[in-house]
């Protein structure tokens, strides 16, 4: 896991599940996973590994939850 002045980097482009979990407040990585699930998140596979993008964890903090333009 990354530290806490790495994990709010600007320039960040993708996060782990624990991470991405600890950026939207310390929610749970079974929560994340399930907003990837209902899409609400967007992932990137890199081999084997499930990374959430940046832009889109942004988007839900700037929606205030929802998926954004629906």
């Amino acid at each position: 896991m990354l530290s806490e002045s790495d994990r709010e980097r600007p320039d960040k482009m993708l996060y782990s599940i624990p991470d991405a979990a600890w950026v939207l407040g310390n929610v749970s990585q079974n929560h994340v996973r399930d907003l990837l699930n209902e899409e609400v998140l967007d992932r990137v596979r890199i081999g084997r590994r499930v990374m959430v993008t940046a832009e889109s964890i942004k988007r839900l903090l700037d929606t205030g939850g929802t998926k954004g333009s629906e």
